[in-house]
């Protein structure tokens, strides 16, 4: 099976197709504190920074949107838990 492009780009586990925040910035729903998810966040971004494949470019700088989204919603206490409510609603 061919790598996604989440896998190729930010090391996402095989499987996901369309990932969550939570995923893209690699933590466990269960991290609530900024400090930690801006870590994760610089981690991706920087990972993504590196990145010279022309190839990807647009996909990238939409990744990047997606990774401040992600920050921005996690970081605010009342955004997350919205956030979190969609992403249970829209697994089950």
């Amino acid at each position: 099976m061919p790598e996604t492009r989440y896998q190729e780009l930010l090391g996402l586990p095989a499987g996901i197709e369309d990932p969550n925040y939570y995923q893209l910035l690699g933590i466990a729903r269960t991290v609530l504190d900024a400090p930690t998810i801006k870590v994760h966040f610089k981690e991706q971004m920087t990972r993504l920074q590196k990145i010279e494949n022309p190839r990807h470019k647009e996909f990238i700088e939409f990744l990047k949107g997606e990774l401040k989204r992600a920050r921005a919603v996690l970081t605010a206490p009342s955004r997350r838990r919205e956030y979190a409510q969609q992403v249970l609603l829209e697994r089950g």
